[in-house]
């Protein structure tokens, strides 16, 4: 508590942070704004920035002291909010001391004879306000509002501690949050780098290559079944162009349409395989038809449909030629089936291989998404850490607050009680002085004076509630 008779806020009018709440430690002196008539603001270094004086000189009239405690005021909500109490103009003092003030004499005299009569006006009322101050009256008014302003203080720091609990609680539900999603996120990663590095050991380089079959070892890989049908057929040319021409397209239409494992004619190829590697070529996408493709049929079949078409009847007249065509069709279709074989095995593995790097691709970001989640895992734990930290912090400097506001709260009740109580026997003594007092005249002064008590008291209660 700080029972004193007037206490001065004193700073620098180019830095009023000094009426910030954390910036006045004492106790008593940091709620000045919940009891502003106990205290004085004082402001050194008011007059003599050049700002001042072109604000002096900008305005219309001659400034007052309104003028200036308004200005200060205007000042210092830039920084403090006050509240309506602590707004009164008469509770504020811009002044002006020392060499810097005296200097100003010489270097701009007339804005210095300006000032100076408010300087000089100011510091007199500063004055009578602490002569005031001094009165008894005035003093015990000072300490019972000292007292007084307890249970507001106490009501204040509730509401104060309260809000920043429930701030600190908000960012730290936040914080936890936050925590369950990192670790959800770390968690997924972990696993799915699990699952994709169990995937790509089940699928190595030479799994790969043995799926897709030997070449050398199926003359006729991967397309077993033949396209050509069986029996003779009619001996016109324009017969056996049309068959070349349907099993080019048949040779083509085959090989976009069968996959690893797949292949018609192994039928082992399932059994033998893994499920995993059966899995990986399914996922791929299909493999068009290309120009490729027709390319390496056409090649095939280049030898037989030059040989057709040189024939200028469409019958022919030798069985043998007849015979040695039909023997050049089915080579035709024996070589484009190795020809779209070795293409459809090499378009097969560099997909299967594009998809393995893929893979690895993405067992490296699941790695580095691990890795960083991790980080930032570890960072939302530690702020999830620091606000409960801080929460603790905040609960034991309540407590202590608390504790120390309810003994002050239990004086200031006593003071209260003890002012009744001396008011009490000063009345019993004025009594018995009057009673006890022979001289009527003196009786009658003992009695006018006792009758003072009861007004004193009233403005005592008026001035303090």
């Amino acid at each position: 508590m700080f029972p004193k008779d007037l206490i001065l806020l004193v700073g620098r009018g180019d830095g009023l942070d000094f009426l910030k709440h954390e910036a006045l430690e004492l106790p008593g002196i940091e709620d000045w704004q919940l009891v502003p008539s106990r205290f004085r603001i004082v402001t050194t270094f008011s007059f003599t920035s050049q700002s001042v004086r072109d604000l002096v000189r900008s305005h219309s009239g001659r400034p007052s002291e309104a003028f200036f405690r308004n200005r200060l005021i205007e000042q210092i909500e830039k920084a403090v909010p006050l509240s309506e109490p602590a707004k009164s103009p008469r509770l504020f003092f811009p002044l002006e001391f020392g060499h810097s003030w005296q200097a100003m004499e010489s270097s701009d005299s007339t804005f210095h004879a300006l000032a100076n009569n408010i300087i000089q006006s100011l510091k007199a009322q500063l004055h009578a306000d602490i002569r005031t101050s001094t009165t008894p009256l005035a003093r015990i008014r000072n300490a019972v509002l000292a007292h007084e302003v307890v249970s507001r203080i106490k009501e204040m720091r509730q509401k104060e501690s309260l809000a920043a609990r429930s701030a600190l609680q908000t960012d730290q539900r936040r914080a936890e949050e936050e925590v369950s999603l990192l670790r959800k996120a770390r968690n997924d990663a972990v696993d799915s780098a699990a699952r994709l590095q169990k995937r790509l050991n089940q699928l190595e380089q030479p799994q790969l290559r043995a799926s897709l079959g030997e070449p050398a070892a199926q003359p006729e890989y991967p397309f077993l079944r033949r396209l050509v049908p069986p029996g003779e057929p009619k001996p016109s040319v324009k017969d056996l162009q049309s068959l070349a021409d349907l099993t080019k397209r048949r040779l083509i239409g085959e090989v976009v349409k069968m996959r690893p494992l797949e292949v018609e004619g192994d039928p082992g190829g399932e059994r033998t395989s893994s499920s995993a590697m059966r899995r990986f070529w399914r996922k791929l996408p299909d493999i068009p038809a290309s120009a490729q493709h027709r390319s390496v049929v056409d090649d095939a079949f280049s030898g037989l449909e030059k040989t057709l078409s040189s024939y200028r009847l469409d019958t022919y007249w030798r069985s043998s030629n007849h015979q040695q065509d039909i023997a050049r069709l089915l080579e035709a279709e024996i070589s484009a089936r190795k020809a779209l074989g070795r293409l459809w095995r090499k378009q097969w593995l560099t997909a299967g291989q594009s998809q393995l790097k893929e893979l690895l691709r993405e067992l490296q970001l699941c790695h580095s998404l691990a890795v960083d989640g991790e980080a930032k895992l570890k960072a939302g734990e530690a702020k999830a850490s620091r606000i409960q930290s801080a929460l603790d912090v905040l609960d034991r400097r309540c407590e202590e607050a608390q504790r120390r506001l309810d003994i002050d709260l239990i004086e200031s009740r006593r003071f209260r009680q003890v002012l009744d109580e001396a008011y009490l026997d000063e009345l019993r003594e004025r009594r018995q002085a009057i009673s006890a007092e022979p001289d009527p005249a003196r009786r009658l002064m003992c009695l006018l004076s006792a009758l003072q008590l009861p007004s004193s008291r009233q403005e005592l209660a008026r001035t303090t509630d």
